[in-house]
């Protein structure tokens, strides 16, 4: 019995023995896969812009890299060499284009890791316009976004294998925070309404091709203008003079003229209509009030034998915004 138990404990001994070698000769095996798992390559931004900086960092919580020889080159040219020089900032080459970045940390215990990391910029351009604001006819400019004024918001987007902006994915942000109901495939432009707590809106979007294997981010702060009224002559011979609007000064040489407010960016509730009930004119000659026949019209007529100088002055209230204030503007009448 004695024998019997002493080779039963024996056996066992060696088959725990040999399983545990079994177990730490596998968990030791490959050491350089796992080194080079160990250590992960974060780029800032995330998303680089074309003819931006762009910074590569290595980190590790598991090898000191401190302490690791480190060399870094960019399409085969070594830019860059030297104990703990885990980083190096480059700029980003042109939309659609690539550079690629190669670095060999040779770490203490002798251990070589190497990356490669390709930096592509995705490009995003976002395009902003007031839907509602007021803008003359023939205006080449774009209409201003306003206080409480509705704001369309488009993403034109330059990702490989997008050939079409409806063929991308678009998520967008407001302020920070996600607008899960305008995000979406094909959704490539926001419209809101300005918030009249805000004096301008941060908008953001991140746009991708449909297989997710290219991504573009663009972040824009919308500034919000005021609106302005202007003056214009309307000749009786050359029409409307929507080419000079009229400033500190004006002579008057023919025995009448006639001018037009325009109302710049201020948001009418009958759409590209000056003459809108919420848009209140005031006019005023040396500070007399007066009423002209038309709201945004007035005709002013030289008084016989006599010269000299008269202010004319008109000021546009929007009754149907709290948050978008008055605008005037006068100029000098000389007769």
């Amino acid at each position: 019995m004695q024998r019997t138990t002493k080779y039963v404990v024996l056996f066992t001994f060696a088959i725990v023995s040999s399983f545990f070698c079994a177990q730490k000769t596998f968990a030791l095996d490959p050491l350089t896969t796992y080194t080079q798992n160990s250590i992960s390559v974060s780029i800032a931004p995330e998303f680089p812009e074309s003819g931006k900086e762009v910074t590569v960092t290595l980190t590790s919580y598991s090898t000191d890299l401190n302490r690791a020889q480190f060399s870094w080159s960019v399409d085969g040219t070594i830019v860059k060499t030297g104990i703990g020089e885990k980083e190096i900032t480059l700029v980003a080459p042109a939309s659609g284009q690539t550079k690629t970045v190669f670095v060999t940390a040779t770490l203490v215990s002798g251990t070589v890791v190497e990356k490669s990391i390709p930096i592509t910029p995705q490009d995003v351009d976002l395009l902003v316009e007031s839907l509602d604001g007021y803008t003359p006819p023939f205006y080449k400019g774009r209409s201003l976004p306003v206080r409480e004024g509705l704001i369309k918001v488009s993403a034109v987007p330059h990702l490989s294998n997008v050939s079409d902006t409806k063929d991308a994915v678009y998520n967008w942000t407001q302020n920070t925070k996600p607008l899960t109901d305008f995000s979406g495939y094909g959704k490539r432009y926001l419209v809101y309404k300005n918030a009249f707590l805000n004096s301008t809106d941060t908008i953001s979007v991140v746009a991708s091709s449909r297989t997710g294997s290219s991504t573009g981010k663009k972040q824009k702060t919308i500034n919000l203008y005021q609106p302005k009224v202007l003056l214009y002559e309307d000749h009786p011979s050359q029409g409307l003079l929507l080419n000079k609007a009229l400033t500190n000064a004006y002579a008057l040489e023919e025995s009448e003229a006639t001018f037009v407010a325009f109302p710049y960016f201020s948001t009418p509730r009958i759409y590209g209509n000056p003459l809108a009930d919420n848009l209140v004119y005031t006019w005023q000659i040396n500070g007399t009030d007066t009423t002209p026949t038309e709201k945004n019209r007035i005709t002013l007529r030289k008084p016989e034998g006599t010269s000299g100088t008269a202010t004319l002055q008109v000021g546009v209230e929007n009754t149907a915004s709290n948050f978008q204030p008055d605008t005037e503007t006068k100029t000098s009448i000389s007769f």
